[in-house]
């Protein structure tokens, strides 16, 4: 993603009018978990083979940073690329001080998935998982975890329901 376009959906994630609303981010891509190959590859190679957001650690960094910092709430990102269904939760701390946000990757399996050759699985992933990245500007450390549940890879879709509470319900059929 380009500077602009990040600069344009970090201001949108902290825009007061809707700092108490659910906010749904839509990506092709699964924010987190990590495949197994980016998350146990050698000082980030594995990286290299992933076009999903753990193939791009720098992006990735920036935004859980900013999610932290700025402690955005109802943040869920929705997508639907590796044609399996997961539901994570994501909390993200800063080292100094303890600050810290959570918020959820949603991501939704193929309506139609012919080819299982084409379709990831859960043993692609690394769940549970915690990682450790540094922000090189500010000299501050934040420890990232992820917990998810996965929910096969066969054909389907999900239902997400926001609720009044903050709460958010997800299904997957």
């Amino acid at each position: 993603m380009s500077a602009t376009q990040f600069r344009a959906l970090t201001r949108w994630m902290e825009n007061p009018t809707v700092r108490m609303q659910p906010k749904f981010v839509l990506t092709s891509s699964i924010v987190l978990p990590r495949r197994l190959s980016s998350a146990e590859g050698t000082q980030g190679s594995g990286a290299l083979h992933s076009d999903s957001w753990d193939g791009y650690p720098r992006s990735l960094h920036a935004l859980l940073k900013h999610v932290c910092d700025k402690q955005v709430d109802r943040l869920v990102f929705l997508s639907g690329d590796e044609h399996v269904g997961c539901d994570a939760t994501i909390t993200v701390r800063r080292r100094r001080d303890g600050r810290s946000a959570r918020f959820r990757s949603v991501h939704c399996p193929a309506l139609y998935a012919p080819y299982p050759f084409a379709n990831s699985i859960p043993a692609d992933f690394k769940f549970p998982d915690k990682f450790d990245f540094d922000d090189a500007e500010s000299g501050d450390s934040y420890r990232c975890t992820v917990e998810a549940e996965f929910h096969g890879a066969s054909d389907g879709f999900a239902i997400v329901s926001a609720r009044d509470d903050g709460s958010l319900r997800v299904s997957f059929r």
